[in-house]
């Protein structure tokens, strides 16, 4: 065995999950994850250079998607992808129409191809409501009306392709399907009917804005579930906060349950010097070096192997991504 977390094997992105063991708890495995997954367009929105293929074939496994819900001419609801006003020329779905030639991206399209070629793979879609936000009956009704539509894709039933439960799940249970999370805006603050929780499928994590707290959720917020989100913060501080949070994550035991959830991204728009790029330039320097120390750290003082949680990133670099595909694979899970 390895005396640190290092492996200098090969990697290949498209299929990193397959060496994990199957009663690994999605909850003790390290994911790359991107903040607001297809924002590329927009004066102040950019976040990502890749699309979501090209994401998901460079080891991303984690996505957070906002949609906005559109009625068609037909009377059929899609939802296209935005990052506040600014739309994104994506769409959820091909099948259900609404979007015109300019549009670059469907989500379950992309998603469900690459689970097709890659079935031992995992996708972690964090959905959300961006723009027009409707009550969540509402939504779920369009939403639910769109996932069934797709039972029968690639001859496998819709629980096949959908994680089906509503409790934090083992890989050997998501393997080739996608596990949907729902996250509350600011309207479910205010307002109980606009909450998406009780989902028919996948997990319900409340407000996630700021921070969460494990050991003392919020009134909005859901228990086992600790995260560091703090968006609008100067930059010095934001690297504080997260080298923080992802220092209590890595302190955690295999027996743990939490989710840990760290975002690496944050943004002043308007001000020109703290875009998502600037802040990205800043903090990723500081990631990879400090992963670098905690992927070093001997087994006989980490003899679990390192954990780092979900990491949320804005425009993650190929070193990053390995970093943390190494500390998932020499992982000891229980």
């Amino acid at each position: 065995m390895s005396t640190d977390n290092t492996d200098s094997s090969p990697i290949d992105p498209r299929r990193w999950m397959s060496s994990l063991p199957n009663n690994a708890l999605l909850s003790r495995i390290t994911l790359p994850g991107t903040h607001d997954s297809i924002a590329r367009y927009g004066y102040g929105s950019v976040c990502q250079d890749e699309d979501l293929a090209t994401q998901l074939a460079n080891g991303i496994r984690v996505f957070d998607i906002r949609l906005r819900y559109l009625k068609g001419s037909d009377g059929r609801v899609n939802f296209s992808v935005h990052h506040s006003d600014d739309y994104q020329y994506a769409f959820l779905d091909s099948l259900y129409g609404g979007y015109g030639s300019d549009c670059k991206t469907f989500v379950l399209d992309d998603c469900l191809k690459f689970l097709a070629e890659n079935n031992q793979e995992t996708i972690v879609l964090m959905i959300k409501q961006e723009k027009d936000v409707q009550k969540a009956i509402v939504f779920f009704d369009a939403f639910w009306n769109i996932v069934g539509n797709r039972d029968g894709y690639n001859g496998k039933p819709l629980n096949d392709l959908f994680y089906a439960g509503r409790t934090v799940p083992r890989l050997g249970d998501i393997r080739g399907r996608i596990v949907l999370v729902f996250v509350d805006g600011d309207e479910g603050k205010k307002d109980a009917d606009y909450k998406l929780s009780n989902p028919a499928r996948g997990l319900y994590w409340g407000n996630i804005d700021y921070s969460v707290d494990a050991s003392n959720p919020g009134p909005d917020q859901v228990a086992n579930l600790d995260v560091e989100n703090h968006y609008s913060d100067i930059m010095s501080a934001k690297w504080d906060k997260v080298s923080a949070h992802l220092q209590k994550t890595f302190d955690t035991g295999p027996s743990a349950t939490n989710q840990y959830v760290t975002y690496i991204s944050a943004s002043r728009t308007p001000d020109v010097t703290h875009f998502p790029r600037s802040y990205a330039d800043y903090l990723l320097p500081m990631l990879e070096t400090w992963l670098g120390t905690h992927l070093q750290v001997p087994r006989n003082k980490v003899p679990w192997g390192a954990h780092f949680g979900i990491v949320m990133m804005d425009f993650p670099t190929p070193s990053i991504i390995r970093q943390l595909i190494l500390a998932s694979r020499g992982y000891h899970y229980v």
